[in-house]
C-alpha cells in the first residue's frame, strides 16, 4: 500500500484508499459452532432464519419495500450481542446520526458483514448470526464477547444514496461554506475547479513563483471537518508533487497556489478518503486495536466514510 504518514495527526493523506486488511483463508465453518448457531434459533423459536453459502445465518425483523443497489452507500444502526443474548455495543437512533459503510468495497469490518450487507436496503432490519471467522476471529470485542466467540449483530438501514447524491450533498456543503465566510472583509479569492474542490486564498502573492508540477514542496497543514473540529496539523510536511502519495484534493489544491501563500482547500470526500473504513463496533478503543493489529489503517479510525475535509495550508518552500 503506497502511504505517506502524516505523524502529528496520524492518519495517511495518499491517492490509493486501502481497505480492511485481507484475514487468513478462513477454516470451515466449526461444527461446534454451527450447531450452537442451530441450538439458539431453535431455543428462540426463530424458524425464518437462513444459511447462507458464506457460513453466516441471518432472518428478518422488518424488511422495507426496497431492493439493494450494491453502488449505493447505506446509513445504518446496529446493535452486536453474544450468544447469549448480552449486548456488547450498539448505535441506536438515540446515539444520533447512523454511520455510513460503501458495500464491496473491503472497508467494512468484520468480514462477514460487509457480505451481509449486501442483502439489505432502506427500511430492511435483519439479524446476522456470525460464528466466529466470520466475526472477530482471535480478537476480544470484551469480555462478553471474547476471541473465537460467535457474533450477533443487528442491522437496520435506515437509508441509501447513490454516489451523485453525496457529491451534490457535499457541493452544498462547500457552497453554503463559502457564503458564510466573510470574503468582503479579508484579502480572499475562491476558485472553484471542476472536480468539486474549492480554494478559498486567505494570503495572496500574484507575485511569488507558482507551485511546481514535480518537486518537493514544504507546506504547513491543519485539517479540520465542517464542524470545524480539527483532525490533525504538521509544520514542514514534505509533499513530493506529481509523485501521487497524498490525496488528490491536497495536491490539486496546491497546484493552484503560490510560494508563501495561505489558503483554505474545501475537498469533497472523493478527493480525500472516500468510503475510508467503517468498523461496527465503531468505538476508537475497539479502532485503535484494529489499527494496532493492522487490519485496518490509521485513517480508519479518524476520518469517518464519506466525509468532505478543510485543509488549512501554507506553502513554505520548495526544492
Amino acid at each position: 500500500m503506497n502511504k505517506l504518514c502524516v505523524l502529528a495527526a496520524g492518519v495517511w493523506l495518499l491517492t490509493g484508499l486501502a481497505g480492511c486488511k485481507d484475514k487468513d483463508e478462513p477454516l470451515p465453518l466449526p461444527e461446534e459452532q454451527d450447531l450452537a448457531i442451530q441450538n439458539y434459533l431453535a431455543e428462540n423459536e426463530i424458524d425464518s432464519a437462513t444459511k447462507s453459502d458464506q457460513d453466516f445465518y441471518y432472518f428478518p425483523v422488518v424488511e422495507g419495500n426496497s431492493l439493494p443497489n450494491s453502488s449505493n452507500i447505506i446509513s445504518f444502526y446496529y446493535t452486536v450481542k453474544n450468544i447469549d443474548g448480552v449486548v456488547v455495543a450498539s448505535h441506536t437512533a438515540g446515539n444520533g446520526e447512523p454511520i455510513k459503510a460503501q458495500r464491496n468495497t473491503k472497508t467494512i469490518y468484520p468480514p462477514g458483514l460487509d457480505e451481509a450487507l449486501q442483502i439489505l436496503a432502506t427500511g430492511d432490519s435483519y439479524v446476522f448470526i456470525f460464528p466466529s471467522h466470520k466475526a472477530y476471529g482471535t480478537l476480544e470485542v470484551s469480555g462478553e464477547l471474547p476471541a473465537n466467540s460467535i457474533a450477533i449483530i443487528e442491522i437496520e438501514v435506515v437509508a441509501e444514496e447513490s454516489i451523485n447524491q453525496i457529491r451534490q450533498k457535499e457541493l452544498q456543503l462547500i457552497n453554503n461554506y463559502i457564503s458564510d465566510f466573510e470574503i468582503s472583509n479579508n484579502p480572499d479569492t475562491v476558485i472553484n475547479l471542476i472536480s468539486g474542490l474549492s480554494i478559498i486564498k486567505t494570503k495572496r502573492d500574484k507575485q511569488a513563483a507558482e507551485v511546481p508540477s514535480s518537486g518537493t514542496i514544504a507546506i504547513n497543514w491543519t485539517g479540520k471537518f465542517f464542524s470545524g473540529d480539527s483532525f490533525g496539523s504538521e509544520s514542514g510536511f514534505e509533499v513530493n508533487m506529481g509523485a501521487d502519495e497524498v490525496i488528490t484534493g491536497l495536491e490539486a489544491g496546491l497546484n493552484n497556489m503560490r510560494l508563501g501563500e495561505e489558503a483554505q482547500l474545501l475537498i469533497p470526500s472523493e478527493m480525500a478518503y472516500g468510503a475510508s473504513v467503517q468498523t461496527v463496533p465503531h468505538s476508537a478503543g475497539f479502532q485503535d486495536v484494529l489499527i494496532e493489529k493492522q487490519i485496518i489503517p490509521d485513517y480508519g479510525a479518524v476520518i469517518p466514510p464519506y466525509t468532505p475535509l478543510i485543509f488549512e495550508v501554507t506553502v513554505v518552500e520548495y526544492q
